[in-house]
């Protein structure tokens, strides 16, 4: 199975909307805070993705199929001054999952980006924890930290991708 992970190009910023429709869909079970306009759900930050050179709109292929999308995004850790890179969302489509997929999406990121990284999960979304929980483990030799507070309902991952484990 040939998979291919490009940037989006500004005039695909309609497919990664689609995408992101389908996604938030499925995440609004989890998150109160997604918001709805005109029938549609509302990802204010996404037109960033093709402003903003700290943020990258990921797009998967399956063969010559569109598969899912991620959006990555490189920021400051607050707690330190670091600079970290994340993976804000990340979605393969519902017929195409347990593929692996997913995870060759999440290995090709982080193989792009060498650094920290910080991924945040929501709590109640058991799936997508068990999918990065062992996703991350296995890319890191299990050297990641699990951090989430009380009043948090997100789990945080943090790593160091270094190249040596592939």
């Amino acid at each position: 199975m040939k998979t291919s992970v490009r940037i989006a190009a500004a005039t695909e910023r309609n497919i990664i909307d689609n995408l992101l429709q389908l996604y938030l869909k499925e995440i609004q079970l989890f998150d109160v805070r997604i918001s709805t306009s005109e029938g549609r759900f509302v990802y204010p930050h996404l037109k960033h993705y093709w402003q903003n050179p700290q943020r990258y709109p990921f797009l998967l292929y399956k063969e010559e199929e569109i598969a899912g999308f991620a959006l990555v995004r490189a920021d400051k850790d607050p707690s330190n001054g670091e600079p970290v890179t994340e993976i804000s969302e990340l979605f393969i489509l519902n017929r195409l999952r347990r593929q692996g997929l997913g995870k060759k999406m999440a290995v090709r990121l982080w193989d792009m980006f060498p650094g920290n990284w910080r991924l945040g999960v929501l709590k109640g979304n058991k799936e997508a924890l068990c999918f990065w929980e062992r996703t991350i483990g296995q890319y890191t030799e299990n050297q990641f930290k699990c951090v989430s507070t009380a009043n948090s309902s997100i789990i945080e991952y943090l790593f160091q991708n270094t190249i040596h484990h592939h």
